[in-house]
């Protein structure tokens, strides 16, 4: 018997952006590529906050079985819950905002801000990561990127456009840049406070 021809694989095209994308296909892609890239610094920061204020830091001078052990258990949070999608970005921000509220209330003080501005980037984000825009003519609006999201009321679903220009991004980075600052301030107080007296304390009172 002869042998049976095998079948040849789909070889997908190379081909450049331009080719599937007008300029502002290619600009609001790039808008989206930045927001989403910036937000994810302050996610991660936010997570690395969440789990050393739940989990602690071991002491230098732990055994080697228990600092295995601490990392074994911390590794398994991150990756089993923290990192799962329903844990959303916005869960963990509320979970923050609760160890905020309980021990950081001085600093809410000085930042009175943080939480508002916090939950405005967040949603600005999710708009970018889900939304549709509208690709307006380019002679006319070259410069200009319309967000088409859904609002809904009880009686009607309608839609909201959000202008996203030049200024618009440079306002959402001035923002993201004072948030990241506070962010990292909390993330070096709270590693401070939480050394803890072995691998298997929650954390230090």
């Amino acid at each position: 018997m002869g042998k049976k021809n095998k079948k040849k694989e789909f070889e997908f095209p190379l081909i450049d952006e331009s080719e599937i994308g007008n300029e502002h296909d290619i600009k609001c892609a790039a808008y989206r590529g930045k927001v989403i890239h910036y937000m994810i610094n302050i996610e991660t920061t936010t997570e690395s906050i969440i789990q050393v204020y739940y989990f602690g830091i071991p002491r230098k001078d732990s055994s080697r079985d228990r600092l295995n052990e601490f990392m074994r258990k911390q590794q398994e949070f991150v990756s089993s819950v923290i990192s799962k999608d329903r844990f959303s970005f916005m869960f963990k921000f509320e979970i923050l905002t609760f160890i905020l509220k309980n021990h950081y209330k001085d600093f809410l003080k000085e930042h009175d801000y943080f939480l508002k501005t916090f939950e405005e980037l967040i949603n600005f984000r999710n708009k970018f990561a889900h939304y549709n825009y509208i690709n307006y003519s380019l002679p006319l609006n070259p410069n200009r990127i319309a967000l088409l999201y859904p609002t809904t009321t009880r009686s009607e679903v309608a839609f909201t456009t959000v202008d996203v220009t030049d200024k618009f991004m440079k306002e959402f980075f001035g923002k993201y840049q004072v948030l990241r600052k506070d962010l990292k301030e909390i993330e070096s107080d709270i590693t401070k406070r939480a050394i803890t007296e072995s691998p298997d304390s929650v954390r230090q009172k």
